[in-house]
């Protein structure tokens, strides 16, 4: 059985503290990029994880009214609480060639037992190193919540973001990600995401989504998500076609 996450305890203090620190340091701006993901609260010891996902922004109310973003990372459960991938940032915008534009870690900490509270809790903290030159850095970190209910499962995320280093601005970014998922079939599931800022006039992106996974057998798993987002408001792109494929081993 696993180990409790009692035994993390002052390191999830010590990375609630540095979380909520970095948030008071961080006034608004910024929308999810189309290859951002909901992050969900779990870690196998052990286990390797590879993963690409990418996004598709159509809004033909813009001159430059197509975008590609892609991410190729690789993930490890280090313990029972504590969950690191190493990630690459590739976009291309229209009449470019599309490129790297960053590299990064990012790090989800169990602050419970998932399945054994009303609600699971966790943090998420990412470090982000721009490639281009002039760019800054960028740090990310923000509460995870997660609720199981019958045979379906709700996420949230909230993320509050701010440059680094040169160059970088006072603003900071306060986002959210969510979805929801419901069994429809044997491997397969149905539900809701929904990528936006708390801001009325932010973009705000929602709609229907699926959720499936094959499993060959022992550890090998393979799992993906999809969703097609509409804008809803403010400056939102009217449509954000995004998919994720994931193997776990």
């Amino acid at each position: 059985m696993p180990r409790k996450v009692n035994h993390s305890l002052d390191f999830a203090k010590c990375a609630g503290c540095w979380c909520v620190s970095a948030a008071a340091l961080l006034p608004l701006m910024a929308a999810a990029a189309p290859s951002d993901k909901v992050y969900t609260l779990s870690s196998k010891p052990g286990e390797l994880e590879g993963e690409v996902r990418g996004g598709y922004v159509y809004d033909p109310g813009e001159v430059d009214n197509t975008q590609q973003a892609y991410v190729i990372d690789l993930g490890y459960g280090v313990t029972p609480w504590w969950f690191s991938e190493l990630f690459g940032q590739y976009k291309k915008l229209p009449d470019e060639s599309g490129k790297f534009h960053n590299i990064g870690l990012e790090n989800i900490v169990l602050l419970n037992t998932p399945g054994q509270h009303a609600i699971d809790v966790g943090l998420y903290l990412e470090y982000k190193v721009a490639l281009d030159s002039g760019v800054p850095d960028r740090i990310e970190a923000g509460p995870m919540l997660q609720k199981r209910f019958g045979g379906g499962q709700a996420n949230l995320n909230l993320v509050a973001g701010r440059d680094v280093g040169g160059g970088a601005s006072s603003d900071v970014s306060y986002e959210y990600r969510t979805q929801w998922r419901q069994p429809l079939a044997d491997g397969l599931d149905v539900g809701v995401q929904g990528f936006g800022e708390f801001d009325a006039h932010a973009p705000q992106n929602w709609g229907p989504a699926v959720f499936g996974k094959w499993d060959f057998g022992g550890e090998h798993l393979l799992g993906y998500d999809a969703a097609l987002l509409a804008g809803i408001g403010g400056d939102s792109p009217d449509v954000i076609l995004r998919w994720a494929l994931e193997y776990e081993f």
